[in-house]
């Protein structure tokens, strides 16, 4: 098992369609940290509905992680995410 750190996370743009309807949906995507902490290579894993996936993936990709390490070198791994579309009251 690896761990690494979220540094930078960018929430997702609502889809004004769901806004309007007031849907909120939760999504589960995995993505691959690189030896850098870049996001790459996202897939969905839960989809959150075709109305959110899309945000969801363009959000994730821009997010940025301490690289996780091994023997002390640094190495890509496979993350588990959530991405949650809340509407606040």
């Amino acid at each position: 098992m690896f761990d690494t750190a979220l540094i930078h996370r960018v929430g997702p743009d609502y889809p004004e369609t769901a806004r309007k309807l007031r849907i909120e949906r939760v999504g589960m995507l995995r993505a691959m940290i690189t030896t850098d902490g870049t996001v790459d290579g996202v897939q969905v894993v839960k989809s959150a509905g075709p109305l959110f996936d899309s945000a969801a993936v363009a959000a994730v990709r821009k997010w940025t992680y301490g690289p996780a390490t091994r023997d002390r070198r640094a190495v890509a791994v496979y993350l588990d995410v959530t991405v949650t579309f809340a509407l606040r009251s």
